[in-house]
């Protein structure tokens, strides 16, 4: 693109102090309220302002708003994301108060521009209706003058086209047409607007409309609620789409609760304002769309059954006015995806896009920006768009080589300094060929928070100097002057003495960041001096210009996202240079009088004479220096050209004729008379306003109101240098807080995918206390929590929230960008509680969100939600554009494990790698959406081929090279590493030679006889020690500064070097759940080695597939002290034929030693596993790994085994085959579940969740059929993994709680379990193995096992004498069972008078009643158990009866004790029960209690707040797959199911047929109208 498309001055001349003194001037209101008369004159200087204005809008619009946040701050917080709908309402506005002044002059002879083009829809008819919309949005008396001022600013400073005339009007401030234009048409009606609405608010109508629902609620408010959420559905059946998975009693409450706060607070609205913007952020996370707000407030308004039309017509518009802010996130949420579907149907249309192919996009485009806010464009897309807003830009006449453009994605580069090296590249790449390239680097694009993005200040690469002189004229480039100005003021020193050709330095400025100035080295400006090939005269005068332009101040829009920073060059054309030096320049004379010409008379056509000397010399002094340019004639020729092959295409090409045969003149008469229309398409360039002038702060002192300084974020007292200030690049630290593991697995694989930022992954706990200021050297955080039971912290991220974070921002003031992945299980009343509040406690620590939090749901697919978390991740912090050909030594392919073998002795002298290990670990395909939505696509069109997995022969070329890298750095350290300290002997020993498997506990008795370290300070500096050296040679000791000292000390564990007593923090605090030997957690006992003294079955008739044992351990000598209620921690161990199996499968010895370690490019360090090594093979499988096949794990797993598959074995084995089949299916159900997120349309919903459901249907088959992961390696043995492969996705074996069933109180030294045996029939006719629970029932009285204590909430009431209500079917009996003990030995031993105490004990036949004895005995006695109910299930075959359903028939004992307000109320047992448990007792409420359903969970709701309520539960485990099947029907259609519960008698779900009553556009069109149509 020549420099043409671009303004020759993005700013006019500068005007005098005195202008702009007037211009800014400040009037008070009473002032502004006097309406100046119009008379036609000041109408057509207003109208020729106008249209100039309109073809810089983009720049002009910019630059209003964003000065008027600077005038005016508390504006921004009003307006908040929404500033950017109202600034195009402002235009709106201002436009349509043009036109109204003369409407003769607007009927027009063919196309002009419009501020709001002609086919799309006004938002308001009248100046009244615009008038009434800002004052509704809270745009105040103060913000208007703030815009006043901000107008006249804009026009001053962004409108290039103004003539002398127009300046002239402006610089005469408020007695400027343009400024009184302003007070009369827009200020004045706006006033009156915020008069009326005040007036309103005020009013007797709305004070009545208060005291009517105050009346309303008053007598039962939840019931309103109730109520009206069931009338809504049951009249509008497809509003049960919004609410598809929303909790419907409690939405029911919140909703009263609102109107009622709305009620209260209607006579000073101002302050509801941030809570309903809040509130409409909720909306959005919940789908909830914009066209639905006008049919809830219909149906509101009869719900209300307004006793007059005053009062009616009053809420009518208060609820417009509520859902106006309400649906402001929505709407722009809305607003993106159509821009979004309007790019990818551009796109498409170009490159013949199927059906499938765009449909898949666009969803993976919905839900990127559902979660995020925005969407990331593939690097193809983005190249091919750029080039399109090539083709597409009205004003370049060059487009000819459109198609050429190389696109540069630089989206990942984010530091100042590295960014000046890219716009240098991009400079040497641009002028390396015969000709110059045409090229587009291309810097990240503007998030939806920040009003600027990364912008830069230069609005070409390579400018000349403007410096402003005393008596008013310029030298060098008046078009810079005020650019001169600003960067001097930032820092600058000109060099002196000063001249006309001065070239500027290059300055960008980041968000939250320090503006950067750099010098552009000479050998890259590519100046050329202006040279006549025949006048020595004309060379004397040294004219110059620079040969390419490099245009750095558009914004490419794609698709509505928008690229602020991207620049582009083309090449010049002749006529373009000889412009800039004619008009800017005014070398007109200089260069007559260079060839003697006359200058007297016009007549002597003087000035037509030196122009062509000087287009001659332009194109003499290019070709001779090698510089690409194009004369005005062969321009012409191509530019017809270009229209020619469009229209071939069936494509009309746009034009702006004032820059195109304005251009090259009436001699190039093809382009002179070539008619063309401006018609405005996307992707496209737009003009941007410059930040250094809108940022200018108005310094206000008393009789000067135009003097303006650089903002105080600028440093004025030192220059700044390409090595100063550096913004950092991104520093990323990945915090996990795991109970069991998966939040662990999942950040290492986080790690993995995101290596090439070497992020730091440390657990939660690491960074508290002391260690807690660390977290601010990063500059991401990403947080994956899990919540341990109904609400609390894993046990590694107990103490992370225990004191309020630090300040969570950067040196610079940037803050702190985070993303948290929330994981939980659904079962929990408080799902991914903690997940929650650790994304809460960041942001009110000043962190930004880069995403909203996601919650993963152990019941609906962890994994996939985590793969789609990833990838937002991925994309926000362009981890996959990021390049490994840093001096990192990052590398294209993810990190791999390394396994070295050692012989018996562990002598390092006879290692043994393992072959080819290298070239295979790692390379699993990332899950995230880029990669997996090709399996949705091809699902849905059977004509799409599968998209190709990485070539094995690429991935064996990249890992030899890493391993080539690598061999070299490695010889370099080894030196080092000779000059290491040793262990002694024995310590080599204790770390080669891991113990037998047969004895564990001596294992672990002989590292705790090993003394510990003394402090953690001394492990961290061991492990720095050994970290830096292998990191030393790539400059990386920030990465080992950046680990706190107890990640550190956890690290440590895996070198070769580190202390034996090390592994401790391993195998006991990682394993078992304790936080390490030197801190223990506030919640975890210590690791105690417990004796097992008794184990013994409890069903009267066990079977192979159904057991239930007591087990009893010794815990005297111990540290281990529980109370009743507790849950112990137990480590368990696979069954060693398991192992064995593994290992054969692999092709390994069981006796196997190995070592394992980390290449990532030429690195290679200890590898981070969860065991000590040097390790043995058998040790590993059978004490520190789940060997189990995990649905967490298999599509890794498959895709592993996937890649390891040949081309030629995919086409020839039916096993190839079947196992591409099998990836495709679950890649396509991922995907659907991902767009099931965000879709409420029941149609699209029921396509998605069919292809869930294969996806589903086939996970739960190959589990069934597959146990064990060998089982899986064994039926693809044609495709074998390597145990490096294997390592980096077995997960950790992780620890299972149990509750206690025994009482302190009655045993303190000995903990009883009730351990039910897992041996569960799939439907291939295997047994699944529970792992621990198989472990627990095979241990002898005698033998020692590795426990840990955890405390919990679950405790008998202080007052003995308050009533309980226990609910445990099964194995839920254990900790109530303990409870009957204590309360026995409260009544015996301590005389308490007792409360009642009803238990609902469950199980399939009355044989398999758990403490048959013991309860009965407690019944007879009639007060340690007052009332046992128990639900036999599978007694009486006509008849299933469950726990809930003797809750239901025991409603009047319920009810009873219900009331009182010191029960409490306890169940344990699996957490599908606990939900059903829970509805028995709404239902109680309702049917023995008389209350409404809403009113009955809030009293529920109130005995969880006073914490009489009180939940032991797990994930379903016995019934896993209805359970499940249960939570996902609820999940699903929530809405639905909640209105079934009002049909007395009925216990099935019921399908509801959903039918659109109206139209969507009808909807929007707004309450008033549904309002009118009503009364029709």
């Amino acid at each position: 693109m020549s420099d043409s498309s671009l303004p020759r001055s993005s700013i006019p001349p500068p005007l005098s102090a005195a202008s702009r003194r007037s211009a800014t001037s400040t009037s008070s209101v009473g002032s502004a309220m006097t309406a100046p008369s119009f008379n036609l004159a000041s109408t057509h200087i207003v109208k020729e302002t106008w249209n100039k204005t309109l073809a810089w809008k983009d720049a002009f619009v910019e630059a209003w708003l964003l000065r008027a946040l600077v005038l005016s701050p508390s504006l921004l917080e009003l307006l908040g994301p929404g500033r950017y709908m109202f600034s195009h309402h402002l235009f709106a506005m201002t436009d349509f108060a043009v036109r109204q002044l003369d409407p003769k002059t607007e009927v027009h002879g063919r196309e002009s521009w419009r501020g709001v083009h002609e086919s799309s829809p006004q938002p308001f008819s009248t100046m009244k209706g615009y008038a009434r919309h800002f004052a509704e949005l809270g745009v105040n008396d103060e913000h208007w003058e703030a815009l006043r001022d901000a107008f006249m600013f804009a026009l001053q400073t962004h409108v290039p086209y103004l003539e002398e005339p127009d300046q002239t009007d402006l610089s005469k401030g408020s007695s400027s047409v343009m400024y009184r234009f302003f007070v009369a048409h827009i200020y004045q009606p706006c006033h009156e607007g915020i008069k009326n609405f005040r007036h309103f608010l005020t009013s007797d109508a709305v004070r009545e409309a208060g005291e009517h629902m105050n009346q309303l609620l008053g007598s039962d408010a939840a019931l309103f609620g109730e109520t009206f959420y069931r009338t809504l559905m049951e009249r509008y059946p497809e509003t049960m789409d919004f609410f598809h998975s929303s909790d419907m009693d409690h939405l029911a409450i919140h909703f009263t609760q609102l109107l009622s706060i709305l009620a209260h607070s209607l006579s000073s609205f101002d302050t509801l304002r941030p809570a309903l913007l809040k509130l409409g952020e909720l909306h959005k996370r919940a789908l909830i769309p914009t066209y639905s707000y006008p049919l809830v407030g219909e149906h509101l308004l009869r719900s209300l059954n307004c006793p007059n039309e005053s009062i009616e017509r009053a809420w009518a518009r208060m609820y417009a006015v509520v859902a106006q802010l309400q649906a402001q996130p929505m709407a722009l949420e809305e607003a993106l995806v159509s821009a979004a579907e309007s790019w990818l149907n551009v796109m498409a249309a170009e490159l013949n896009w199927s059906s499938a192919v765009f449909h898949s996009r666009f969803l993976q485009i919905k839900v990127e920006i559902a979660k995020t806010g925005s969407y990331t464009h593939l690097p193809a897309e983005l190249e091919y768009s750029a080039r399109l807003a090539w083709r597409n830009s009205a004003k370049c006449i060059g487009r000819i080589n459109w198609n050429s453009l190389m696109v540069r994605d630089r989206r990942h580069v984010t530091d100042p300094d590295e960014m000046f090296k890219e716009c240098l590249e991009h400079l040497r790449i641009a002028t390396g060929g015969e000709t110059f390239q045409s090229v587009m680097t291309v810097f990240r694009p503007r998030k939806p928070h920040e009003l600027w993005g990364p912008r830069f200040w230069s609005t070409q690469f390579v400018s000349f100097a403007g410096y402003k002189q005393p008596d008013g004229s310029v030298l060098g480039d008046p078009a810079r002057a005020e650019l001169t100005e600003a960067i001097i003021e930032l820092g600058w020193t000109p060099p002196e003495p000063r001249t006309e050709w001065d070239t500027l330095p290059l300055v960008f400025e980041l968000p939250n960041d320090k503006p950067r100035q750099f010098v552009i080295p000479p050998e890259n400006l590519y100046i050329v001096m202006i040279q006549h090939p025949t006048n020595t005269r004309f060379n004397e005068l040294g004219l110059r210009w620079y040969a390419v332009p490099t245009v750095s101040t558009f914004n490419m829009q794609i698709g509505g996202i928008d690229y602020v920073c991207s620049p582009f060059n083309g090449w010049y054309a002749d006529i373009e240079i000889a412009r800039d030096l004619w008009e800017r320049y005014d070398k007109g004379r200089v260069i007559a009088a260079a060839f003697d010409l006359d200058t007297s008379s016009e007549q002597t056509m003087w000035r037509h004479q030196a122009y062509v000397e000087l287009l001659k010399a332009i194109n003499f002094s290019f070709k001779r220096n090698r510089s690409t340019l194009v004369d005005q004639y062969t321009v012409s020729t191509q530019f017809m050209t270009h229209c020619t092959r469009e229209r071939d295409q069936g494509r009309e090409v746009p034009g702006q004729w004032s820059w195109l045969g304005g251009l090259v003149g009436p001699v190039c008469r093809q382009v002179w008379g070539h008619e063309t229309r401006e018609f405005v398409m996307e992707p496209q360039y737009h003009y941007q306003s410059e930040i250094y002038l809108v940022n200018k702060k108005p310094e206000r002192e008393e009789g000067s109101h135009g003097q303006y300084s650089v903002l105080s974020r600028s440093s004025t007292d030192s220059q700044l240098s390409v090595s100063s200030g550096s913004t950092p690049s991104s520093r990323v630290l990945i915090l996990f807080g795991s109970e069991t593991g998966t939040a662990e697995r999942f950040a290492a694989r986080a790690a993995r995918r995101l290596h090439k930022l070497r992020p730091v992954v440390a657990m939660l706990n690491a960074y508290a206390d002391a260690q807690r200021p660390m977290l601010q050297s990063f500059t991401h955080v990403l947080v994956i929590a899990s919540t341990f039971g109904d609400g609390g912290p894993p046990f590694n991220g107990s103490q992370f929230l225990d004191e309020p974070l630090p300040r969570m921002v950067l040196s610079t003031g940037k803050p702190i960008e985070f993303a948290v992945l929330a994981l939980g299980s659904s079962v929990y009343h408080q799902f991914c509680a903690f997940g929650k509040k650790v994304d809460a406690e960041l942001s009110k620590a000043g962190a930004l969100r880069m995403i909203e939090v996601m919650t993963a749901d152990e019941m609906q697919n962890q994994s996939d939600t985590f793969d789609s978390w990833l990838q937002l991740v991925a994309n926000e912090l362009q981890a996959d554009t990021a390049h490994g050909d840093d001096d990192s030594g990052a590398s294209d392919v993810p990190p791999t494990i390394e396994v070295e073998f050692l012989d018996n002795k562990g002598d390092d002298d006879s290692l043994e790698t393992s072959a080819s290990v290298s070239s295979r670990s790692g390379i699993v395909p990332s899950r995230g959406m880029n990669t997996k939505w090709g399996s949705v696509l091809r699902k849905l069109s059977a004509s799409l081929a599968f998209l190709p997995a990485v070539s094995n022969e690429r991935a064996t070329r990249a890992t030899e090279q890493r391993r080539q890298e690598s061999f070299r750095l490695t010889k370099l350290l080894k030196q080092e590493d000779e000059d290491d300290p040793q262990p002694d002997d024995a310590a080599r020993d204790a770390a080669s030679d891991p113990p037998a498997p047969s004895a564990l506990a001596e294992h672990v008795r002989a590292f705790k006889a090993t003394p510990a370290p003394k402090d953690s300070q001394g492990s961290s500096s061991r492990l720095a020690e050994i970290v830096f050296k292998n990191l030393r040679a790539k400059n990386l000791a920030a990465s080992v500064q950046a680990l706190p000292a107890a990640q550190a000390t956890a690290t440590a564990r895996d070198t070769p070097a580190a202390p034996v007593s090390s592994v401790i923090p391993e195998l006991a605090a990682l394993s078992l759940g304790a936080t390490g030997v030197a801190s223990a957690g506030p919640r975890i006992g210590d690791v105690e080695l417990a004796r097992v003294i008794r184990n013994e079955e409890l069903l009267q008739e066990p079977g192979p597939d159904r057991s239930t044992r007591r087990i009893e351990l010794d815990v005297s000598g111990t540290k281990f002290a529980y109370e009743t209620g507790d849950h112990i921690s137990i480590l368990p161990a696979n069954r060693p034929e398991d192992v064995a199996k593994l290992c054969a499968s692999l092709g390994l010895s069981p006796s196997v030693s190995f070592r394992a370690h980390t290449v990532d490019g030429p690195l290679r360090y200890p590898a981070v596993l969860p065991f000590p090594m040097p390790a043995k093979l058998s040790d590993v499988f059978q004490y520190y790994l789940d060997i189990s096949l995990q649905p967490t794990m298999l599509s890794d797993l498959l895709s592993l085994l996937l890649t390891r598959a040949s081309e030629t074995s995919l086409e020839d084995s039916l096993h190839g085959q079947l196992l591409k089949s099998w990836v495709e299916t679950l890649d396509a159900g991922a995907s659907a579940r991902q767009a099931a997120s965000i879709t409420v349309s029941t149609g699209t919903a029921e396509d998605l969740n069919e292809w869930i459901d294969k996806a589903d249907a086939l996970q739960k088959e190959i589990l069934d059929q597959y146990i064990k992961v060998s089982d899986l390696l064994d039926f693809f043995s044609e495709f074998k993994l390597e145990l490096g492969e294997i390592l980096q996705i077995l997960p950790r074996q992780r620890p299972r709680f149990y509750s206690i069933s025994s009482s302190n109180k009655v045993t303190p030294t000995v903990v009883a379990l009730t351990v039910g045996v897992l041996r569960l029939p799939t439907s291939s006719k295997a047994l699944r193995y529970g792992v621990c629970s198989n472990f627990l029932a095979d241990l002898r009285p005698g033998q020692s096992i590795w426990v840990a204590h955890r405390k919990s909430n679950f405790r008998l009431p202080a007052d003995a004498s308050a009533p309980v209500i226990m609910v445990g079917p099964g194995t839920g009996i254990a900790p109530l069972v303990a409870f009957l003990h204590e309360r026995q030995h409260l009544q015996d031993n301590e005389g308490a008078k007792l409360g009642e105490a009803p238990l609902f004990f469950g199980c399939r036949t009355s044989s398999e009643v758990l403490y048959d004895t013991e309860l009965r005995n407690w019944q007879q006695g009639g007060s340690v158990l007052t009332h046992l109910g128990l639900a036999l299930s599978r007694e009486d075959p006509k008849r299933k009866v469950y726990v809930q359903t003797l809750i239901e028939s025991s409603g009047e004992l319920i009810w009873r004790l219900m009331s009182d307000p010191r029960c409490q109320y306890f169940v344990c047992g699996d957490g599908s029960m606990a939900s059903s448990a829970n509805e028995a007792l709404v239902k109680v409420a309702r049917s023995v209690g008389g209350l409404s359903r809403v009113r009955a969970v809030q009293l529920i709701d109130q005995m969880r707040m006073e914490h009489r309520y009180h939940q032991d539960v797990w994930g379903a485990v016995l019934h896993a797959g209805r359970s499940i099947e249960d939570i996902k029907l609820r999940q699903r259609q929530a809405a639905a199911i909640w209105m079934t519960k009002f049909a007395e008698g009925s216990n099935r779900c019921v399908a509801f047929q959903c039918v659109i009553l109206l139209d969507e556009k009808t909807l929007q069109h707004g309450l008033y109208t549904l309002l009118e149509l009503r009364r029709v």
